[in-house]
């Protein structure tokens, strides 16, 4: 499973790249509910990989709250 770009450089909203768990309504993806599907679907979970990065992303943001719609403006990734 690609575990990141759960939010990526084009979204409208800022967010963890790789959420372990929703902490939102509006978008309900994570790795836990992704790891989840594919287990429900038949997959073996000693046949299950995970890739998760070693980065993060800064965005500009409307406000300090959480979540937080961007300003459109991407400044970079993290390591």
């Amino acid at each position: 499973i690609m575990g990141y770009d759960y939010y990526w450089s084009g979204s409208t909203t800022a967010g963890p790249t790789d959420p372990l768990y929703t902490f939102q309504t509006s978008y309900n993806y994570s790795l836990s509910r992704s790891t989840t599907f594919y287990l429900a679907q038949g997959m073996p979970s000693n046949k299950l990989l995970m890739g998760l990065p070693y980065y993060g992303r800064e965005w500009e943001t409307v406000s300090n709250a959480i979540p937080s719609n961007t300003t459109g403006v991407f400044n970079s990734s993290r390591t």
